[in-house]
């Protein structure tokens, strides 16, 4: 990842690579809940 990083940003990109995560991480989940509540338990189980 550190070579996309342009110098001088490293310090920001390390300090805001937990929120980034935390971010992502909540969109996925709430997409996927959307899905199961959207499709049913039985085909999302069934994948």
């Amino acid at each position: 990842m550190k070579d996309i990083v342009p110098e001088g940003y490293e310090g920001y990109f390390n300090w805001s690579w937990p929120i980034w995560t935390i971010l992502i991480v909540t969109l996925l989940l709430s997409l996927l809940f959307a899905a199961f509540k959207t499709r049913g338990p039985k085909e999302v189980s069934g994948k």
